[in-house]
């Protein structure tokens, strides 16, 4: 008797969670949109946007992110210029303090952003990752603190904003632009006159991104901790189908090195390190180990050299030691990459592609300082 009447009640409890699962709606995640489905609402939308669903806020269009690192009169001064960009547009200002204390804080308090505080230096890629992950904007704006955007900085990025294709967009900070080179693996800021339109890197002192190509490349890679991480998200981003794009119209004023320059030695060997990162993420399968070992004689080269400066000693063979305990690393970096659809073999044509104007040509002629 006992048994028949567990029987029983089982029967009804599979019947009561059957009927549950009927009602219950699909939480099956929607399929991916194809990448030729991308858009950009028309003109009008770009100054106002949906409200996000379950909120009675409308999300700005533009989030600007602005990294502080000890300087908080130079970011203060850099938000100023901010707040002068177009106002009919949405924005909404972000600040994180990098290593931030009590006295930092206190002296970034009380201003039209919100901040955010990070109790270690995560540098310029783990603080842009921090701030851009607390922001809601259609495009983000990620700005160093030592610069001054012209007024019309924000009018210029949208309208090259306008070809759903690009995904990011960078400006001119003085005369000088980055370039990628194609033989040696490494960038330079070159001091001439280049026409708007496809490049393979920008300025990551001031670039604009689109939020959907943001989230697809998972923001800036955390291993670079900062130099070189603009030329590689640029990469990821040509990899994956997006566009980058140079607008000579969105000037700025950049003061460089007012926080690099007070560790020399780690900003130089940061370079000399992230340029071998790169170049294993990034270029040909049989042509990128070549090239890092190429790097890594040139760094022990100017390590011997009679007069070397100490920090660019130091920081070569630092770099050197390094790359000669992390080729499995690297090995696995790049594999990484290619998994998830940011590495293009042909990498190296479309550089030859995008840097022959004569203009850059010419340019090449002359010895320009490493980035």
């Amino acid at each position: 008797m006992g048994a028949g009447r567990r029987r029983v009640r089982l029967a009804r409890r599979v019947h009561v969670l059957r009927g549950r699962l009927r009602r219950r709606p699909d939480r099956r995640r929607p399929a991916a949109r194809p990448r030729g489905a991308r858009h950009l609402p028309p003109a009008c939308a770009l100054r106002r946007p949906p409200r996000p669903a379950g909120t009675g806020v409308r999300a700005p269009l533009v989030s600007f992110v602005v990294l502080n690192w000890r300087n908080e009169a130079s970011t203060r001064g850099c938000i100023e210029t901010i707040l002068r960009q177009r106002r009919d547009v949405e924005k909404e200002i972000v600040v994180v303090d990098n290593e931030s204390t009590a006295e930092t804080r206190a002296r970034l308090a009380g201003g039209r952003w919100r901040l955010i505080a990070l109790d270690e230096n995560r540098g310029f890629t783990g603080g842009m990752n921090a701030g851009a992950a607390a922001t809601r904007g259609s495009f983000v704006a990620l700005l160093n603190n030592d610069l001054r955007l012209a007024d019309d900085w924000l009018d210029r990025g949208l309208e090259a904003m306008s070809d759903d294709g690009v995904g990011i967009v960078g400006g001119r900070s003085g005369h000088t632009i980055p370039r990628v080179d194609p033989d040696a693996g490494f960038t330079q800021l070159l001091d001439v006159e280049v026409r708007r339109g496809q490049v393979a890197s920008v300025d990551g002192s001031h670039l604009l991104i689109r939020r959907a190509a943001w989230e697809e490349l998972g923001g800036l890679d955390d291993d670079f901790f900062a130099y070189y991480e603009e030329a590689d998200l640029c990469a990821r981003a040509l990899a994956a189908g997006w566009g980058v794009f140079y607008e000579p119209a969105m000037r700025v004023w950049h003061k460089r090195g007012m926080s690099s320059d007070r560790i020399p030695v780690r900003r130089s060997y940061l370079a000399k390190r992230n340029r071998l990162i790169w170049i294993a993420k990034h270029f040909p399968r049989g042509r990128w180990r070549r090239m890092t070992a190429s790097a890594v004689a040139e760094y022990l080269g100017g390590a011997i050299r009679p007069r070397a400066d100490r920090a660019e000693r130091l920081a070569g063979l630092w770099a050197a030691a390094w790359w000669a305990t992390h080729q499995r690393w690297l090995g696995a970096k790049r594999r990484r990459a290619i998994a998830a659809g940011q590495h293009d073999e042909a990498y190296v044509e479309r550089l030859r592609r995008l840097y022959t104007p004569a203009p850059v040509a010419a340019a090449l002629l002359a010895p320009a300082p490493e980035r």
